[in-house]
């Protein structure tokens, strides 16, 4: 049977180049992620030591107002609470707080990723394109990347402006001017991290709760036992953790905080 629209025969118009090829795939993940409610629920809770923190500080920020007008030594012992706050550090445990969240919307985004493709066998469709594994494998894992990065970013940097804006005369950049940076590249590596592993692990299976289930049995695992190592080490040395403390740094959750941790000093 003859086609009946013959009109793209005569089409004159510009040809896209072949080197975003992978920006096809990546840009129905990302817009597929932005639909799903589960997405944006997990973005707002995760960040949810920031939303204490910054009500703790516009609280204390008041009291401080209410003072100053004749409570001069209420008005010194807030401001004395203010500058003793170590600003990197509430980023590193909004951050921290945060890894269970991530590791949701990671599952969430990327464990059928491959291996629903598997499943349907889709792969076949997708090589017999002008499209090479690389860019099938690249547009796969930025469509993982970026939501899960986006999802760090919009609350750190809530609480980062808030921060510049309210409180540089108490602190804000003196413990460290480059905080801003430091927070996109952990969030970065954090990311690239969860995108990877997942991807990975999607790849193996044809069922996408399976390869849910399994990456998320190796986060908990490596976790739960790296703690356990560490209470038996107490137990049997009667030191907290001792030497052995190190080895939280070998589970999935205990490389991002280490890596913040190393970033940020």
């Amino acid at each position: 049977m003859q086609i009946a629209d013959l009109s793209y025969r005569n089409y004159d118009g510009p040809l896209e180049s072949p080197t975003f090829r992978w920006w096809v795939i990546s840009r129905t993940s990302i817009l597929r992620a932005f639909k799903t409610k589960g997405y944006w629920v997990a973005t707002a809770l995760s960040g949810w030591y920031y939303l204490v923190m910054i009500a703790v500080l516009f609280f204390i920020e008041q009291a401080t107002a209410a003072q100053s007008q004749g409570q001069a030594q209420g008005m010194g012992l807030t401001d004395t609470f203010l500058r003793k706050i170590v600003w990197k550090d509430q980023f590193l445990h909004g951050f921290s707080f945060a890894q269970l969240l991530i590791l949701v919307t990671a599952l969430l985004l990327g464990a059928g990723a491959i291996a629903n493709d598997n499943r349907a066998n889709a792969l076949l469709v997708y090589l017999s394109k002008p499209c090479t594994k690389a860019d099938y494998m690249i547009g796969k894992w930025v469509g993982i990347f970026l939501p899960v990065l986006l999802m760090m970013v919009i609350p750190s940097t809530v609480f980062y402006l808030y921060g510049l804006l309210s409180f540089r005369d108490y602190g804000f950049f003196a413990d460290d001017p480059w905080i801003g940076p430091k927070m996109v590249l952990i969030m970065t590596l954090s990311a690239a991290l969860h995108a990877s592993l997942v991807l990975a692990i999607s790849s193996m299976f044809q069922q996408g709760r399976i390869a849910g289930a399994v990456y998320a049995g190796l986060y908990f695992l490596t976790t739960f036992f790296t703690k356990l190592m560490q209470v038996a080490y107490a137990i049997k040395h009667g030191e907290e953790v001792g030497p052995i403390g190190t080895l939280f740094y070998c589970s999935v959750d205990g490389i991002q905080i280490g890596l913040a941790k190393a970033i940020l000093g």
